[in-house]
C-alpha cells in the first residue's frame, strides 16, 4: 500500500509490508556515506534480447553472402547462432552491418573504431533508443578499468577492442567463446529495428500452451508415482531418524503401516515437513529420483560433498522430477538442484560481489550504503533493496545450485539446521525496525518519510489519520474513518447470529497461495462474518500452500483476489479441488475489480467485507445494500458515481 502525499509537505510514506523499497531514485551510491567505494555506480551489465525480426537493408547495400552460410542461417534463432564459428559470426555481421563492418576496416585500431563509432550510433533511426545508450557506455568505459569485485582486481573494459579485432581477424585468443559476439549482435540490430511491442495476453498465452505444463494429465501421473514412491521412502527415514532434538513429525508407538502412510500422506502438504524431510545427500538423493542418476552425476555430486558443497532439496520438488527419461524436459526443474562441473571446481574460491552484505560498522556496503546492525537487507542499491524474511534463520526451503550464497556457504556462516537457527527476534518486529531504517536514510537525504502497517482495520484506521495529518487532511481523513465504520457496522448487524462460513482466500498468482492472520486479508473475512481456514498460518504473510492442504481445511467458499491472473472457471475445473465443498457447491467467487482491489488494505477495502458478506449471508446482506454502500462511498469520497 502506498499514499502519495500532497505536494506540500514532502512526505514519502513506505510500505512496511513491500520487498522492493523503490522510493529511492536519483540518489547517488555515494549519497549516504560521502564517499565512493568503487567505479562501478554507472557501469552496465548489458544483455541484448532476442530479435525476432529483421531489420531491412537496400537491397545495394547487402553484399552477396560468402561461405557456409545460408539466408536461413541468418534468420536462425540465437539459441542456434551459438553454433556458429566465429568465422561464420564474422560473415554474419558482414551480412547484417556492412557500415559496421567498413568502419572497422577503415580503422587502424581499437581506439580509432571506438571513436567512429559515436558518429556512426548517431546516425541511425534509434539513435535515441536504448541500443543506442548501451552501445554508448560500452564506448565511453572501453579501455578504462573498474575493479571487479568478483575476483578483488582491477579490470580492464575492453569490449569495442574485442570487436573491432572479431571483425578484422586480429582476435589474440581465436578460440574464445562467441557469447559476447552474439550479444552485441543483437544490441546492434536493435539501431535499426523498430520497437517492438510486447506481445498481447492471447499471444503470450498460445505461446506458453505450446508446452506441457504441471496440469497435463501425463506430467500429473509422473509426479503422482514420484509422489507415491516417496511417502514410502518417507516412513523409512522417519523410523530411521536418530536426531535428538524433538520432532513434531514422528510416529506413535504401535502404529501399523497403514496408518504411517496415511500420517505421511496428511504431512505431505505441510512445508515444515517438506523443510524437515529435506534430502541433504548424493545418496538420499539418487534413492528419491529411484535410482536414475548418472554415474557421471554422482561422481560430481560426490566430489561437492567432499569439499563441503550443500545440498538441500525437498521431497515435494523431487517430486516434479522425471525420472523415467521418456516423459516430459524436466532440465529446467533440474538445474536448479544439481551442480555444474564449473562450479564444484571453483568453491571455495568464490568472491562474488553479488554475495549478501557483509557489514562493517560505519562503514558502507559495495553499493555504498550504511547498513544497520543485525539486518536483513540481502542487496541494497540506490534505487532497490531486497529483503530475505527472517523466519528460520535466514535459510530458504531448499538451496538453488546458482545460489548466491554460495560465498557464506563455502565460510561456514549459514547452515540448514533450522532449529539452531530460530530467531531471537520476530520477523514482524525486525521488518518495522529495517523499514524504519529506510525512513531515517531517506531523512538524511532531507526527503521527509514515513512508515506505515495497515494490516488490519485499526491499522488502517491509524494509517488514515496519520496521512490525513501530514497532507492537511485531518477532517476529510476522520469522516473516512467516520464512515467506513458506519458501513462495517451496518454489515456487521446484518450478519449478526449468523453461521460462519469457512472461507479460503485464493492469491494472485496462484490458488495455492494465502493469507495468514498476519495479513490485511484476514480481517476482509472476519468483517464478512467468515472464518478464514489458513488463520492458522501465524509466522507468515503470503503464504504457498499445497493442494493437500486446502482439501485438508475443506472450506465452505474460496475467494479470488481481485487482481488475479486465473479464474473461477479455472478452479471449479481443476481436478486437484474436485473433492473441495467449495468446489462441488459451487461457491467460488472472484472479488471485483473495476474500481480498485479491495482485498488490499485501501480506505475501500471495507466494500470487499461487503461484497464477501453478500456471497456469504445472501439472505441478510443483500446486492441492493451492497450496491448502495459502493455507490455513496465513491461519491462521498471521490466525486463520481460507479457503474453498475
Amino acid at each position: 500500500m502506498l499514499f502519495h502525499p500532497a505536494q506540500d509537505t514532502g512526505y514519502r510514506i513506505l510500505p512496511l509490508n513491500a520487498m522492493i523499497i523503490k522510493e529511492l531514485s536519483g540518489v547517488e551510491s555515494a549519497g549516504i556515506c560521502g564517499e565512493v567505494p568503487c567505479d562501478l555506480k554507472n557501469f552496465y551489465y548489458i544483455v541484448a534480447p532476442h530479435i525476432t525480426r529483421r531489420p531491412e537493408y537496400p537491397r545495394s547495400c547487402r553484399p552477396v553472402l560468402n561461405g557456409s552460410i545460408s539466408k536461413k542461417t541468418m534468420l536462425m534463432k540465437q539459441k542456434k547462432m551459438l553454433a556458429l564459428t566465429l568465422s561464420q559470426l564474422v560473415l554474419l555481421y558482414r551480412q547484417e552491418f556492412p557500415g559496421l563492418a567498413a568502419l572497422a576496416d577503415a580503422s587502424g585500431d581499437g581506439e580509432r573504431f571506438r571513436m567512429g563509432l559515436r558518429e556512426f550510433v548517431d546516425a541511425h533511426r534509434a539513435a535515441e533508443g536504448e541500443a543506442a545508450e548501451q552501445i554508448r557506455l560500452l564506448i565511453d568505459y572501453d579501455g578504462r578499468s573498474v575493479r571487479e569485485l568478483s575476483t578483488d582486481r582491477q579490470l580492464e573494459v575492453r569490449t569495442l577492442t574485442l570487436l573491432w579485432q572479431f571483425l578484422t581477424g586480429r582476435l589474440e585468443n581465436p578460440e574464445m567463446p562467441s557469447d559476447l559476439f552474439v550479444d552485441l549482435y543483437h544490441l546492434f540490430r536493435l539501431l535499426d529495428a523498430p520497437e517492438i511491442p510486447l506481445p498481447s495476453p492471447r499471444r503470450v498465452r498460445s505461446r506458453t500452451e505450446r508446452w506441457l505444463s504441471g496440469q497435463d494429465d501425463g506430467v500429473r501421473a509422473i509426479r503422482a508415482d514420484n509422489r507415491e514412491r516417496m511417502l514410502h521412502l518417507l516412513i523409512q527415514k522417519i523410523g530411521n531418524r536418530k536426531s535428538k532434538v524433538p520432532s513434531r513429525f514422528q510416529f506413535a508407538d504401535g502404529m501399523t503401516y497403514e496408518e504411517k502412510y496415511r500420517q505421511v500422506a496428511a504431512w505431505w502438504g505441510d512445508f515444515r515437513f517438506q523443510l524437515a524431510m529435506a534430502v541433504k545427500s548424493p545418496s538420499e538423493l539418487n534413492r528419491f529420483l529411484a535410482g536414475s542418476l548418472s554415474s557421471e552425476t554422482m561422481y560430481l555430486l560426490s566430489k561437492a560433498r567432499k569439499k563441503g558443497m550443500p545440498f538441500f532439496a525437498t521431497p515435494y520438488y523431487l517430486s516434479l522430477l522425471d525420472v523415467t527419461g521418456g516423459g516430459y524436459d524436466d532440465a529446467a526443474i533440474r538445474s536448479y538442484i544439481l551442480y555444474s562441473p564449473q562450479l564444484v571446481e571453483t568453491y571455495g574460491q568464490i568472491r562474488a560481489w553479488e554475495r549478501e552484505d557483509v557489514v562493517e560498522a560505519g562503514r558502507p556496503n559495495a553499493a555504498g550504503w550504511l547498513l544497520p546492525d543485525g539486518h536483513n537487507i540481502h542487496r541494497r542499491y540506490p534505487e532497490v533493496a531486497i529483503l530475505i524474511p527472517d523466519t528460520m534463520g535466514r535459510a530458504c526451503g531448499g538451496l538453488c545450485a546458482s545460489c548466491q550464497r554460495m560465498y557464506d556457504f563455502q565460510s561456514e556462516r549459514l547452515n540448514f539446521e533450522f532449529e539452531t537457527l530460530r530467531p531471537k527476534e520476530s520477523w514482524d518486529h525486525k521488518l518495522r525496525r529495517l523499514m524504519n531504517y529506510f525512513a531515517d536514510t531517506l531523512e538524511s537525504l532531507g526527503i521527509k518519510a514515513v512508515v506505515v502497517n495497515p494490516e488490519d482495520q485499526s491499522l488502517l484506521e491509524e494509517c488514515i489519520t496519520l496521512v490525513g495529518k501530514i497532507t492537511n487532511n485531518v477532517g476529510r481523513a476522520e469522516a473516512l474513518n467516520n464512515s467506513i465504520k458506519t458501513f462495517l457496522a451496518d454489515n456487521k448487524t446484518n450478519v449478526s447470529g449468523e453461521n460462519t462460513p469457512s472461507v479460503y482466500l485464493a492469491g494472485n498468482s496462484s490458488v495455492l497461495s494465502t493469507a495468514g492472520s498476519k495479513m490485511y486479508q484476514n480481517t476482509l473475512l472476519t468483517n464478512a462474518g467468515g472464518k478464514n481456514v489458513a488463520s492458522e498460518l501465524t509466522d507468515t504473510y503470503w503464504a504457498n500452500v499445497s493442494y493437500e492442504q486446502i482439501l485438508a481445511w475443506n472450506p465452505d467458499y474460496i475467494v479470488i483476489a481481485a487482481d488475479a491472473t486465473y479464474t473461477v472457471e479455472d478452479i471449479l475445473n481443476d481436478a486437484n479441488l474436485a473433492g473441495c465443498n467449495a468446489v462441488k457447491n459451487k461457491n467460488v467467487v472472484k472479488l471485483p475489480n473495476d474500481i480498485e482491489a479491495w482485498d488490499s488494505p485501501v480506505p475501500g477495502s471495507f466494500l470487499g467485507s461487503i461484497y464477501i458478506a453478500s456471497v456469504l449471508h445472501p439472505e441478510k446482506v443483500t446486492k441492493d445494500f451492497y450496491e448502495t454502500c459502493v455507490t455513496k462511498f465513491y461519491e462521498s469520497f471521490y466525486g463520481f458515481t460507479p457503474a453498475k
